[in-house]
């Protein structure tokens, strides 16, 4: 896409880091439209190695901590803040610019800034470039963060600081796995709220999928097929290699399970593939030459699933793409049961 207009682009910078600080990367969207036929190398294997350089960093805290003396139920409490800590730190990523450094803990960061392939929508030619400062303070001047390819999927580095972060939330808000809906009603009400649609403008259901499945690696942390276990001398060892292959989704790819936006950035997004309408359909005949809705039956947009709380917003399809580019119908609400 070609530039975005400049509306806000100088407007509060400072308002917006202050923002972004308090609210790490779990409030950025990303954009798995723009340029999707174009190939993104699948960054899983430095992916994962970076992630058992973490783990065994965890690792390592956890036995100095505990001076593998602590029993189990002590030992999985003190791991899991360890890696909470060691991947989801709050840093700066200074290479995306001042209005676009905040807002990411240490493995996003890791992923922005590592010698992997990646669209870092730099020139701000992403599906948000032409919002302004007052449809979207966050995508305006912070914008979308990276795309990448793991194991397959299309997906925000965004999503991994949801799986760490929000994760260990959830974890702990359920009482450590006994009351799983107090996670996830608190992971929906942070949608509607601060990590949503009060600051990026839209209720991210991928980002709910990602929050649960980090709260089920938490739980399942030192059980059967947990990377990290329990010795008998009460340390515990990095067992096996980190794969993110058991854990990503293509419900991480927000193409496949699309945001709700409020109705301002929703038009705009629209007015923006329809500025863009040759550059998005000529892209689209290389990654669904039958239309989206081909893809959308394969990849039923979910109202109802154990990650999503009782006051989701309703699903609908934001991405008229067949009607844009003359491969379908218009858009209409969507949901598992239709």
């Amino acid at each position: 896409m070609g530039p975005p207009t400049a509306v806000g682009l100088r407007a509060r910078p400072l308002a917006l880091l202050a923002l972004l600080a308090a609210s790490p990367a779990r409030a950025y969207e990303t954009d798995q439209i723009t340029d999707r036929g174009e190939a993104l190398q699948d960054v899983a294997p430095s992916a994962d190695a970076e992630m058992d350089r973490m783990i065994a960093e965890a690792v390592e805290r956890t036995n100095r901590r505990t001076g593998c003396q602590a029993d189990l139920d002590r030992t999985k409490r003190v791991l899991a803040r360890q890696i909470y800590r060691v991947t989801s730190r709050d840093v700066m990523v200074w290479r995306r610019g001042l209005t676009r450094a905040p807002g990411f803990g240490a493995y996003a960061k890791w992923m922005e800034t590592a010698p992997i392939d990646r669209r870092p929508f730099a020139h701000r030619e992403d599906i948000y470039g032409e919002l302004t400062f007052f449809d979207a303070v966050i995508l305006n001047l912070a914008g979308p963060c990276s795309t990448f390819r793991v194991n397959g999927v299309l997906l925000g580095s965004d999503k991994l600081d949801h799986f760490f972060d929000e994760g260990f939330a959830y974890w702990q808000r359920s009482r450590f796995g006994t009351h799983p809906h107090r996670g996830v009603r608190y992971g929906t009400n942070r949608e509607n709220s601060v990590f949503g649609l009060m600051t990026s403008r839209a209720f991210s259901y991928a980002d709910l999928k990602a929050n649960y499945d980090g709260y089920r690696f938490y739980l399942g942390l030192l059980g059967p097929g947990s990377v990290v276990r329990m010795g008998e001398d009460g340390c515990v060892y990095h067992t096996r290699s980190w794969d993110w292959g058991q854990w990503v989704d293509w419900r991480y790819d927000e193409l496949l399970d699309p945001s709700v936006y409020v109705p301002r950035v929703e038009r705009r997004v629209e007015e923006t593939l329809e500025d863009h309408r040759a550059e998005v359909c000529a892209d689209m005949t290389t990654w669904a030459p039958d239309g989206l809705a081909s893809i959308r039956a394969a990849h039923p947009l979910e109202s109802e699933a154990p990650w999503i709380g009782t006051k989701a917003p309703p699903r609908v399809e934001p991405f008229d793409l067949d009607a844009l580019c003359g491969t379908g119908t218009p858009k209409r609400g969507a949901s598992s049961k239709e």
